[in-house]
């Protein structure tokens, strides 16, 4: 019993330390970004996404930082895994689709 209970705690607390570090990664990207690194903002939004899926924030930062890049099709992948997330109707979605256009895998 005192095994289980170690054990909860400790999922507990992993999962605290994720979301602290996700968060933490999420800031020095729109650092990044806001900075105009554009190298660094994009690893870290990645990476961000890649420690959490769902982050629709990071992803909607990367539709951003790609389109002012000029990168349409990088844009454009993000904005459809957005969409996916948040749906059609978020105000993200439909403020960029209405500057990108149609398309996006």
């Amino acid at each position: 019993m005192l095994a289980a209970a170690g054990a909860a705690g400790f999922l507990y607390l992993d999962a605290k330390n994720r979301a602290f570090k996700v968060d933490r990664m999420y800031v020095h990207a729109r650092e990044s970004d806001l900075d105009g690194d554009y190298n660094a903002a994009r690893e870290l939004y990645l990476r961000t996404i890649a420690l959490s899926p769902r982050h629709a924030d990071a992803r909607a930062a990367l539709v951003s930082l790609t389109a002012r890049a000029g990168a349409r099709a990088e844009a454009l992948h993000h904005l459809a895994r957005l969409e996916q997330l948040v749906g059609p109707s978020d105000p993200r979605v439909v403020m960029w689709r209405a500057k990108l256009g149609p398309g996006g895998d």
